[in-house]
């Protein structure tokens, strides 16, 4: 089956928007403790004891947005603070 260049056009267009539809999503600390009216301080212990499971850059951690409600929701074993969220 071949496809015409503008079936093709159309096809890219889709795609990319459904990519930027499901782009990575990221929440740091203080933003997880607002979501879930915790303090910034449980948040990073979370994050530490691997309950949460984000990637550190400097002394700041971050989550994806899927990683977050994975933890939250038991979808997810628990992991050492190492582990990472995808890529930032």
């Amino acid at each position: 089956m071949a496809f015409s260049f503008s079936e093709l056009d159309t096809l890219a267009t889709l795609v990319v928007q459904k990519f930027e539809e499901h782009s990575f999503e990221f929440y740091s600390a203080e933003e997880v403790a607002e979501k879930l009216h915790i303090k910034v301080a449980e948040v990073n212990r979370k994050f530490s004891s691997g309950e949460l499971v984000g990637k550190k850059k400097g002394k700041h951690w971050f989550i994806s947005k899927k990683k977050l409600f994975e933890s939250l929701f038991g979808l997810e074993k628990k992991c050492d603070s190492k582990s990472t969220a995808g890529p930032l």
